[in-house]
């Protein structure tokens, strides 16, 4: 059984978890098997629940708890002191039904760890584009529009590389890379699948297969930003930053990389990742204090925009990369960023991600009507 006196920390995943028990929460699965040792030395209990099985009138959940003999077992607990909302559903179905529980879990005065309102303010990459013009954080954004018929081709013209990405967009999926060699196009595709397609031919040829592949969804237009290829790898940095109490503490700094030197574009599960301090490639940076003093100054700013009410933000990633004259550039945002138990790279990363999830749990636990305005990195 649970133990009782503990608070609850559920975790919000998704589907019909409910089906098979013991249940498997994929990628994620070992994550939550960590939480749920370390857990009981913050005073907290990990509960993995689903939309399916909470009942907001008897406020309780169904939901699992890891065993003494390590496996997840289902039990009914009340509704949970502290939410976190973890994965990232293929069925739009899905997000919107824990979209919209997640709403009354606010409601009802329940922090969660990266609420509604901060991860729209992120996970839109068109308004959040906007309002980053707005800051003092514009010069470090790539050229980026929505995708319109009238204003494509123009934004293709400028650019030799244009990546049309959905504005909702994760993991790569739906991502379209057009490269430009004099009046011939390679289009580069992946599909909600993760699936790759190449196709070459003319902008005209080529204009209905686009609007095939976007159908009705929303996309951005965002510049092909000028690399060098290190050791013919693309490389970009990811770094995760995760807030305990009124504080922000970068966590990791990881390269991803192309596993294949084919792959025009660095995509989830087609990637590799070391952390930035241990890279065997030479990342031809002429100083490195300075380059991740600039990152810190990046970050400390995005941090300040995050703490802001109603946001309520406690974790989030950028990606960024640097272009050929060394200055860093920021694709984008994260606010649930994924794989970091496994991108860390080592055991004191891990421990570190780990440890200040759960500070953060309980710290807004304790502390969840307090003004969280001040920042520190």
């Amino acid at each position: 059984m649970p133990t009782l006196n503990k608070s609850i920390f559920g975790i919000l995943y998704f589907g019909d978890i409910y089906q098979n028990q013991p249940p498997f929460f994929g990628l994620e699965d070992h994550h939550f098997q960590q939480l749920a040792r370390l857990a009981p030395n913050y005073g907290l209990q990990v509960i993995v629940f689903a939309a399916l099985g909470t009942d907001l009138t008897a406020k309780k959940i169904r939901g699992f708890y890891l065993s003494s003999q390590q496996q997840w077992v289902l039990t009914e607990v009340p509704l949970p002191q502290v939410i976190y909302v973890r994965g990232i559903s293929s069925a739009p179905h899905e997000n919107l039904e824990r979209y919209q529980i997640v709403d009354r879990f606010e409601k009802m005065q329940i922090p969660l760890i990266n609420n509604n309102t901060f991860s729209e303010f992120v996970g839109d990459k068109l308004s959040f584009d906007r309002f980053l013009r707005q800051t003092p954080l514009s010069s470090y954004l790539p050229e980026t529009e929505e995708f319109t018929l009238q204003t494509f081709k123009p934004f293709c013209d400028r650019h030799p590389v244009t990546f049309l990405k959905p504005v909702d967009g994760y993991e790569s999926r739906g991502l379209i890379r057009i490269e430009y060699e004099h009046e011939i196009i390679n289009i580069d595709f992946s599909d909600d699948q993760g699936t790759l397609q190449k196709l070459q031919g003319t902008f005209e040829q080529l204009l209905p297969e686009v609007l095939t592949f976007i159908q009705a969804r929303s996309y951005i237009m965002q510049e092909g930003v000028p690399r060098k290829l290190i050791q013919n790898r693309l490389i970009e940095h990811r770094c995760l930053y995760q807030r305990v109490g009124e504080q922000w503490f970068q966590t990791t700094h990881v390269l991803r990389m192309n596993s294949a030197q084919n792959l025009p574009f660095i995509t989830a599960g087609r990637e590799k990742n070391v952390l930035f301090d241990q890279s065997p490639l030479n990342l031809e940076i002429p100083d490195k204090n300075a380059f991740e003093r600039e990152i810190e100054s990046l970050a400390q700013k995005l941090c300040v925009l995050f703490n802001q009410s109603p946001r309520h933000a406690s974790e989030f990633s950028m990606d960024i990369i640097v272009n050929l004259n060394q200055e860093i550039k920021l694709l984008e945002c994260n606010a649930k960023p994924s794989g970091f138990f496994l991108q860390t790279g080592n055991w004191q990363g891990r421990m570190l991600y780990l440890s200040r999830t759960l500070k953060q749990a309980q710290f807004l636990k304790n502390n969840f009507s307090m003004s969280l305005t001040k920042s520190a990195l």
